[in-house]
């Protein structure tokens, strides 16, 4: 995930001259200088999946493909996420719902709890932090997978499953062993879709080293405590609900 730090709201006209209509005064979001939204009035934040950054020749959600995101919180944190269950329905919606590239690029927006409620503040249906769904243990699966550098769990929709043979070596530990249980994490918690236990920032990751050019690492798995748990950037690791009772 992408732990933003700064939030920038810049008034904007948009252009729907083309379209027959008027031009449009609204706002502009931006997360560490991306583009989060480009018009904050004209999106529906208040349904489960919404298109962030809407047509700039119409302002309509749908005209163009791509964009389309869901928020979920855990702990004092939320994330805007892909819209998964949406992207999973057939070939259309695959790319109908796609998220935005950054995502590839810089990971899924991660906000603290203050900075949501500065973009809450805006008044545009956004819900109260509190109001939003909680993370679920297979979202953090596919957000694995997402972040995962060179293809190494495959590409969504298929399932989130390493490849072997790209991991050269691990900082402690036997590589094979660790790819195993990374394996067996994604697994479980592919079929736990029930809200995920946060268990904070990680101290224990072993690196896994990556037979790539340019060379690479990964670090999906603690070995903190008693159990395993997959971990997103920035260091957070997640386990499964039954491990909080």
């Amino acid at each position: 995930m992408w732990s933003v730090e700064n939030i920038g709201i810049r008034p904007v006209q948009l252009d729907f001259t083309s379209a027959g209509l008027a031009t449009h005064d609204t706002k502009e979001v931006w997360f560490d200088g991306v583009r989060f939204a480009n018009a904050i009035d004209l999106t529906n934040w208040d349904t489960e999946e919404f298109q962030p950054q809407v047509c700039e020749g119409c302002g309509c959600e749908h005209c163009e493909p791509g964009s389309w995101l869901t928020v979920r919180r855990f702990g004092d944190h939320c994330v805007f996420v892909p819209a998964f269950q949406r992207m999973q329905e057939n070939e259309w919606a695959m790319n109908e719902y796609r998220p935005p590239q950054y995502l590839d690029d810089r990971g899924a927006p991660l906000l603290s709890r203050p900075l949501y409620e500065k973009l809450w503040q805006l008044d545009v249906g956004l819900p109260t932090f509190d109001g939003i769904q909680l993370l679920t243990s297979r979202e953090v699966a596919l957000l694995c997978q997402l972040e995962a550098p060179f293809g190494l769990l495959g590409r969504f929709p298929d399932k989130p499953r390493v490849v072997a043979d790209l991991v050269l070596a691990a900082s402690d530990g036997d590589a094979g062993a660790l790819c195993k249980t990374v394996d067996h994490l994604l697994t479980r918690h592919l079929a736990a879709d029930e809200a995920t236990h946060f268990l904070g920032a990680a101290t224990e990751i072993p690196v896994l080293y990556l037979d790539t050019m340019p060379f690479g690492e990964w670090r999906p798995v603690t070995v903190d405590g008693p159990s395993n748990a997959l971990v997103l950037e920035p260091g957070l690791a997640f386990g499964l609900a039954e491990w909080a009772t």
